[in-house]
């Protein structure tokens, strides 16, 4: 591989051109809100993806706090700050492409505060500077923000092949304040294709694209993050006798956009979190999302950001998970759902403090659950409607569910064996099972139920099939249940 040394010239230019086929680069925690600031010191002194080479201070805190005006950008409740002779870099799994045009984009913020700071941006390829651009105070208002950019093409003079990083920089000078950055964007163009760097083993593993023996993928050893080991997977094709393991080992990565598992052969690939609390964090309304098929998805906590009708593990569009194992989901509006003839196997999964369901099915999607935990859903714990299908067996275990422990409505169907437990809020507004509308019907065999609610309550035509309740219990699950719907 050539390597150049030596000062190269620098580009830099005011705006972007438009180019036709750009593509984003994933930059981890590019809007710095993945780091959760502490309320006693009101800031952080690392962020999450960036390395500190500096020697000034460094970290994430609230803009609006520190004396900004947001003046209409996103994402911006929480930026990065640069103290002087702060440094933060960040090495891209990309490499430099002749003919390629990289186009970095980004927010700068003046706070009223301060006066004198600068933000130096940079990108960079082995150590050399190929386009940069300083911003300075004097060109902002005072509590505004201005969105800035850099864009070179790369040639034949520069360090082809070597890994592109970015840089934010705010020099030392007598007059320096503090600086700050944010909504980090960049983008790759022109007439070569942008190439993600590939571990040396994969050449032996990997033949003309098809996969040649059984692959373990390490992250971030091998890929920053599952997103870019799924782009390299994209085009590979998987034999029936080969499997692919995607190993978590580094976690507390952020996703602005959901993991969509739609690969051909994703029956015969795992996702697999290493360690204990394995989190990876979601800023999208959906988490995982499978539309054709996975086998395995094990040991991860899928935390979400709460936004509206978002699913942190989804199977849909026909799509196959054949097994979700000892993982949390958390923060969506739902947990867990199928829908679309979806089809997903829990076992050990807990699911909790989502802002409406925990395990949900619908439109002909099913879910089948061992040994699960639905609790602290800010709505039900179970959730069947519009002909989705639930079935759990092995002690399922519903609590703290503030709505109901089980909804079933509009011809939806929830099948239960071995010890529904229900142990529900004491509120005599929450109900353990509600059944309403045409066709939803229910089989509880050796029910549990704790909560001082009625235990059953229906109407239209719901059915409600209960079989060896626990007598012990004055308000356990009672055989061939029916109430009709007061209202």
């Amino acid at each position: 591989m050539k390597k150049t040394t030596g000062l190269l010239p620098l580009f830099c230019v005011m705006s972007s051109p438009a180019f036709v086929n750009a593509q984003e680069i994933a930059v981890l925690n590019h809007t710095f809100e993945f780091d959760r600031i502490p309320f006693e010191t009101q800031k952080t002194e690392a962020i999450s993806g960036w390395v500190n080479t500096g020697n000034g201070a460094i970290g994430i805190e609230v803009p609006l706090g520190g004396g900004f005006i947001y003046n209409g950008f996103d994402n911006l409740s929480q930026a990065a700050y640069l103290e002087q002779g702060g440094r933060i870099s960040q090495a891209l799994n990309l490499d430099l492409q002749k003919g390629e045009t990289y186009t970095l984009s980004y927010n700068v913020g003046r706070p009223l505060s301060e006066t004198g700071h600068s933000v130096v941006a940079r990108i960079k390829a082995n150590g050399l500077v190929l386009a940069q651009k300083q911003t300075h105070a004097t060109s902002l208002e005072a509590g505004d923000w201005t969105t800035e950019s850099i864009t070179f093409t790369a040639t034949e003079a520069m360090p082809l092949g070597e890994a592109v990083a970015i840089e934010f920089y705010n020099p030392p000078s007598a007059s320096g304040s503090k600086a700050h950055i944010d909504n980090v964007q960049l983008t790759v163009a022109g007439t070569g294709e942008a190439q993600l760097i590939v571990s040396e083993k994969f050449k032996d593993a990997v033949v003309e694209n098809i996969v040649t023996t059984d692959l373990a993928i390490n992250i971030p050893e091998d890929f920053d993050n599952l997103q870019l080991a799924l782009n390299y997977l994209d085009d590979k094709i998987i034999p029936a006798n080969r499997q692919i393991t995607l190993n978590v080992n580094e976690c507390g990565t952020y996703y602005d956009n959901p993991l969509y598992i739609n690969h051909p052969q994703g029956d015969q690939m795992s996702i697999i979190g290493q360690g204990a609390n394995c989190n990876i964090v979601f800023g999208s309304a959906d988490g995982i999302v499978v539309t054709t098929a996975l086998k395995k998805l094990a040991g991860l906590n899928v935390v979400g950001s709460g936004k509206e009708g978002g699913i942190g593990i989804k199977a849909t569009d026909a799509g196959a998970l054949y097994r979700v194992e000892t993982s949390q989901v958390s923060s969506f509006s739902a947990g867990t759902s199928a829908d679309e003839k979806g089809y997903a196997f829990h076992s050990g999964t807990v699911s909790h403090s989502n802002t409406k369901d925990g395990f949900h099915a619908e439109l002909g999607g099913g879910l089948v659950m061992n040994a699960i935990r639905s609790h602290d859903n800010i709505q039900n714990g179970f959730h069947a409607n519009n002909l989705g299908a639930l079935y759990s067996y092995n002690n399922p275990y519903l609590f703290g569910n503030s709505l109901n422990a089980v909804l079933i409505e509009d011809s939806g169907y929830s099948w239960t064996t071995v010890h529904l437990q229900i142990h529900d809020s004491n509120d005599i507004d929450t109900e353990s099972i509600h059944m309403s509308f045409l066709g939803a019907s229910s089989y509880i065999y050796n029910g549990y139920n704790s909560s001082y609610q009625a235990v059953l309550r229906g109407n239209y035509s719901s059915l409600i099939y209960t079989v060896h309740h626990s007598p012990s219990n004055q308000n356990a699950i009672s055989n061939n249940s029916y109430t009709p719907d007061p209202y």
